[in-house]
């Protein structure tokens, strides 16, 4: 999940601020002139694209992980509570991320300053948990275990 978040919602900011980069979005909002028809547009191509592509390719990664954990405190099955589960939330939150990814493309209109964006949130909060001390590593615990895992 770590490594999917970044590039599924790359490709969400490519998406939709890749037509501000080559002019292209005079045409688009020639063709439909309000933005918000176009962003649910955008929205609507990336999200189930993402949802089934990390949907398949959760219970892959897992299966493909498993063998290298094995014998190791930490080894999970397919059986055990909560595994199926978590495999088909992680396509539900990466197609999430995605969609977010449009949104921040169109918000900022810049490739790189929406990726960088997009970059720093999914990553410096659950970094930041490892520094944190007191009330503050609490905060970003809670946050942290109902976006990233249930422990």
């Amino acid at each position: 999940m770590t490594f999917a978040s970044p590039a599924v919602g790359v490709l969400g900011v490519l998406l939709s601020a890749g037509e501000y980069s080559t002019g292209m979005i005079r045409s688009t909002l020639t063709a439909v002139p309000r933005r918000l028809p176009v962003l649910w547009a955008k929205a609507a191509v990336i999200g189930p694209i993402a949802l089934v592509l990390t949907t398949l390719g959760a219970p892959a990664a897992f299966g493909l992980g498993s063998p290298g954990l094995s014998g190791e405190k930490i080894c999970l099955s397919l059986g055990d509570d909560g595994v199926l589960g978590s495999l088909a939330g992680a396509g539900l939150y990466l197609a999430l991320v995605a969609a977010f990814g449009v949104a921040l493309g169109v918000l900022l209109r810049n490739s790189a300053g929406a990726i960088a964006s997009l970059v720093g949130i999914l990553l410096i909060p659950p970094g930041a948990k490892i520094g944190a001390r007191g009330r503050i590593q609490a905060v970003i615990t809670a946050y942290d275990a109902g976006l990233v895992r249930a422990e």
